[in-house]
């Protein structure tokens, strides 16, 4: 839903395969290459997601034997490719998001991922309604390595990174925008990060939102631009430098005596057009706001649960918070909450480290997309009253699974195995085999068949894995009746026993398959006997 299936199997996989032949795949470089194929795509892609609930230092771990290698080996991984781990390693090097082809414009420093990531902002802003209440925050993708798009982050757990700022609606991203990539002139007057966030809260299709965000933002030019795009706002506020009044700046006490008397002040005021309202509290410290959200400052009772040792239970402890600081705890932390479900079963899981600078960022993708999808089914079962929704970790194992294909793999695995344990019956004696469908088989290659079939070669010609051993059609042909081009030319096969053309004239070996053409029906072993069959 947040990144489509459209999206995945046409410019994904376009954009791999471009890749793999621009670095000549398929010759000394990975020399059994196969074009990648749309199921393949979403293998890799859930093999991401897998790690990231059941993670490994090296997703290439989970290909060893179980019997040598107890903590790491799984049966069930072996299925998915054709080639095994080879697969997974060539997807691995070629993988490609951005088209390799095209000059990387000057301004778009984050060109190699940014169609995902415009692709994933353009479908959370549809597939959601904002609500009343928005929090605006920066979130941090951890990379390691050397890029120049890096900044050095020492105020976050996940350190040095791509910073991004983000709007968000209590865990569902609702757009996002890069530091470093240009952002539109929204406000002559305003600040480069004042602008980016103008730009995002335009962004929001309702009227009269509130955005929530914290004492990096806020300023009282800043509350104004909001007002004037039918947008309020509140958040903490610091003393100076903001356009705070000097009537509400609290100064911090150190005297225990004087702190006494300090702890509880309030001061509040409203600005000439009665839109801005800003005030301070002295807790432990004083607390500055601003806000436009609110018209007045109450002081309401409180209750929170609290262990009493004598009594060896919780009892209600009473106190008293301003209005606008408990509305505040509850609204401000949509962008961390959406952090937690991403950061809860990362792709990468402990191990961040990847030798292509935007590798992080198309796992950030994709690890939004899947919590928007989460938070969206979860609504909808709240809205229908459904007693059986899954949990996180059984909702993205579902789509781990589904994008693998492990269904099919277990149930073509155990159709073998069955189809294996049927051949001899419970006393050692050959079972009667029973009856099955007629199989239906590839169309079989004549001379008369290329020339029909090299005609029609019209469009795109999806590629399959395959499912059983068999042979190169085009190579078993080419040891009968010689090369596919001879039909074009008219040249005949030589016949030196004058016996008839065979196998033994033809020094041609017949290979064993690799994939095959869901067109065509035509079994391949390489690249070249795929272009060969295809005129290419």
């Amino acid at each position: 839903m947040f990144i489509s299936p459209e999206f995945r199997h046409e410019v994904l996989e376009n954009n791999t395969n471009m890749n793999a032949a621009a670095k000549g795949a398929g010759g000394e470089h990975y020399p059994k290459w196969t074009p990648a194929t749309p199921a393949e795509i979403d293998k890799f892609i859930g093999l991401l997601m897998r790690n990231g609930l059941a993670p490994v230092p090296d997703i290439r771990l989970n290909w060893t034997n179980p019997r040598d290698d107890f903590v790491y080996g799984d049966e069930r991984v072996h299925g998915i490719f054709a080639r095994g781990v080879h697969r997974y390693k060539e997807l691995k090097a070629f993988f490609h998001v951005a088209s390799p082809i095209v000059e990387p414009p000057k301004n778009k420093p984050f060109f190699k991922v940014q169609n995902i990531v415009d692709h994933l902002v353009e479908n959370s802003k549809l597939n959601w309604l904002p609500g009343r209440h928005l929090s605006k925050d920066e979130i941090d993708i951890g990379v390691q390595g050397r890029c120049a798009l890096k900044d050095k982050i020492k105020y976050k757990d996940e350190g040095d990174g791509f910073l991004a700022d983000c709007i968000a609606d209590h865990g569902y991203m609702f757009t996002c925008h890069f530091r470093h990539d240009p952002c539109p002139t929204v406000e002559t007057n305003a600040s480069p990060l004042h602008n980016r966030c103008l730009y995002l809260a335009e962004q929001v299709s309702t009227d009269w939102n509130t955005i929530w965000f914290d004492n990096l933002f806020t300023s009282k030019k800043f509350l104004q631009w909001l007002y004037s795009r039918k947008k309020l706002g509140c958040g903490v506020c610091r003393a100076s430098g903001r356009g705070l009044p000097a009537c509400v700046v609290q100064d911090v006490v150190t005297r225990k005596a004087e702190l006494e008397a300090t702890v509880g002040t309030i001061k509040v005021a409203r600005s000439f057009d009665f839109t801005t309202l800003a005030f301070s509290i002295y807790d432990s410290k004083p607390v500055h706001l601003m806000s436009t959200h609110h018209s007045a400052i109450k002081v309401i009772p409180k209750t929170r649960k609290v262990w009493d040792a004598k009594e060896s239970r919780c009892n209600d402890l009473a106190y008293t918070r301003l209005n606008a600081i408990d509305d505040y705890n509850h609204h401000m932390n949509g962008v961390d909450i959406c952090d937690q479900l991403r950061n809860q079963y990362r792709m990468d899981g402990a191990w961040n480290r990847e030798r292509k600078w935007w590798f992080p960022i198309f796992k950030w993708a994709v690890e939004t997309a899947c919590s928007n999808a989460f938070k969206c089914y979860k609504k909808i079962g709240e809205r229908e009253q459904s007693t059986e929704l899954h949990s996180h970790r059984s909702f993205l194992s579902l789509i781990a699974q589904r994008l693998c294909g492990a269904d099919q793999a277990l149930a073509l695995r155990e159709f073998n195995r069955r189809k294996s344990m049927s051949s001899v019956g419970s006393c050692g004696s050959a079972s009667v085999p029973k009856q099955s469908e007629p199989t239906v088989r590839a169309p079989r290659l004549t001379p008369n068949t290329v020339t029909k079939w090299v005609s029609r070669f019209i469009g795109k010609h999806p590629m399959k894995e395959v499912v059983k051993d068999t042979h190169c059609q085009v190579c078993k042909y080419q040891s009968k009746f010689g090369s596919v081009d001879t039909q074009v030319t008219g040249a005949k096969r030589k016949d030196p026993d004058g016996e008839g053309n065979d196998e033994e004239d033809c020094d041609s070996k017949v290979t064993h398959a690799s994939f095959g053409c869901q067109t065509c029906g035509i079994w391949f072993c390489g690249v070249k006997c795929w272009n060969a069959w295809h005129g290419l």
